[in-house]
């Protein structure tokens, strides 16, 4: 039968350590205590080694898998679910370096490439939030609501997967929940004219299934005194007013006073097109 696996303890993996690496990437998907690597050797039978070495990582909560591979004398984290992407290690090239700026608003965000040198960026779906900090108003930290229940229960999809554009420009998002998500993550970093740009990614005319849905809904909770909001928002009215049954909780008419009153402050890429 297949040798047993045996459960490291990412917690207290000793600092520069290969484990503790790896921990600290791992986190960035998931909080440590969903976060389960699993090695084919004995950590007992391991006198003298910092750490045993890692053959599969597991995220129960967002149902994924990675497994190390060996290639060419390096090891890589392969993912099992999305095929021939592995997280690449080792000093960044200057593509990926470029690649990497494009998930700079996401902190939750792992970086993937493929044997082309090709990159993608995976997200998991876990509720944003930004919060308030008098000392800096304009503050883009985000508070992730890794445990919101609510939100994890209608999350169709529990990660986004973007490709990232041969120009090393912008992500393309493959659906669109995907792309409602990375526009909200665009706006929570106060990148407006990012999140104008997938305006005509998430229009529609069919009923919203609840994990956009909620997304949607958490567009709302966005509250800055920022023309470009006021843009936004219409700008999402518009692209799906042809939805059934779409109830807003914003006010149309609010946002086209307060769109039309600091018009001239609007940035060009979130000015509303002439009909």
């Amino acid at each position: 039968g297949e040798k047993p696996l045996f459960l490291l303890n990412l917690l207290y993996a000793a600092e520069g350590t290969p484990l503790h690496s790896l921990a600290r990437t791992l986190t960035r998907l998931d909080d440590l205590s969903h976060c389960l690597a699993w090695s084919k050797t004995d950590p007992r039978d391991t006198k003298g080694v910092a750490s045993p070495p890692v053959d599969l990582v597991e995220f129960p909560r967002l149902g994924m898998s990675f497994r190390c591979e060996e290639v060419n004398g390096d090891f890589r984290l392969c993912c099992l679910d999305y095929g021939g992407l592995f997280v690449p290690n080792g000093p960044p090239s200057s593509l990926r370096s470029e690649a990497g700026k494009l998930c700079s608003q996401m902190p939750h965000s792992i970086l993937l490439q493929n044997e082309n040198s090709e990159f993608s960026v995976l997200v998991p779906n876990v509720k944003p939030y930004r919060p308030i900090v008098r000392e800096d108003p304009f503050s883009t930290e985000l508070v992730l609501g890794r445990k919101d229940e609510k939100w994890q229960l209608h999350a169709r999809n529990k990660t986004f997967l973007y490709s990232v554009h041969p120009t090393l420009s912008f992500l393309q998002p493959a659906t669109q929940t995907g792309a409602m998500y990375l526009l909200l993550m665009e706006w929570l970093a106060r990148r407006h004219g990012a999140a104008a740009s997938l305006i005509s990614s998430i229009a529609t005319d069919e009923k919203l299934d609840p994990g956009a849905q909620q997304i949607f809904d958490h567009f709302a909770g966005i509250s800055e005194p920022h023309p470009d909001t006021h843009a936004l928002r219409l700008q999402v009215t518009l692209a799906l007013r042809n939805v059934p049954g779409l109830v807003k909780k914003w006010d149309a008419a609010d946002e086209l006073t307060g769109y039309l009153q600091r018009l001239s402050q609007v940035s060009a890429r979130c000015r509303l097109g002439e009909a």
